[in-house]
């Protein structure tokens, strides 16, 4: 693979067929759009942080050769992030190794969206830090007839890979939202706003009684 001679230069006695690396479940395939937005930068391991760019938890799935994530390189870390502003969440991974010989291109993978819906939150601190990390969302949805939750708390991400303080919330099949509670620790004092729209992308403010819409156009990710 490394001298891109897979699989015909391989002796069929050490040749792992491709058929091996094919999905049992349908998932549609995301694009590495990094080479075209010149973001495949060639690094050895570090961290990667973004921000401001099957919903029932039953089980897994492995989809990493049918959603195209399946990559020579380990993945040093992983950040989820709306990078193109459409409502779904795209994949940023930084592919360079530690050692000196082991640097390559960094992918980002383009999700081509699942139909469903989402909302994202961007909380603004007042008396807390202007962050918001540490308060915590209570979603509470309408999904096919019954009521579900949804829990989110701010935080500032991992040792590696790091995701957004925006919060993007995915609601499935959601039919409305019915409340949105946003618990502050530092005054200990719950905000609630009932009957927000989906698919939006929203701003809260600490102690402020209204939602501000935010108008983030969507673009395509390495566009012709």
């Amino acid at each position: 693979m490394t001298l891109d001679e897979y699989p015909n230069r391989v002796p069929p006695e050490y040749r792992t067929p491709p058929e091996f690396f094919e999905s049992d479940v349908e998932f549609p395939r995301f694009e590495n759009v990094a080479p075209k937005l010149g973001l495949n930068t060639f690094s050895l391991s570090g961290g990667a942080i973004a921000d401001d760019f099957d919903q029932g938890g039953k089980r897994f799935a492995n989809v990493t050769m049918a959603g195209g994530f399946g990559h020579l390189q380990k993945g040093h870390d992983v950040s989820f992030a709306d990078v193109d502003n459409d409502g779904d969440q795209d994949v940023c991974v930084q592919m360079g190794g530690s050692y000196v010989g082991d640097k390559f291109n960094d992918a980002l993978f383009g999700n081509p969206g699942f139909g469903k819906h989402w909302i994202s939150i961007v909380l603004v601190g007042c008396r807390s830090n202007r962050s918001a990390i540490g308060a915590r969302i209570h979603m509470e949805i309408i999904e096919n007839g019954k009521p579900r939750s949804v829990f989110r708390q701010v935080n500032s991400g991992g040792s590696f890979g790091c995701n957004p303080l925006r919060q993007y919330i995915g609601l499935g099949k959601a039919e409305r939202i019915e409340s949105v509670q946003i618990y502050w620790p530092t005054t200990d004092r719950t905000q609630t706003f009932y009957d927000l729209a989906m698919d939006q992308w929203v701003r809260i403010v600490e102690d402020e009684k209204q939602v501000e819409i935010a108008h983030l156009e969507p673009y395509a990710l390495g566009g012709k």
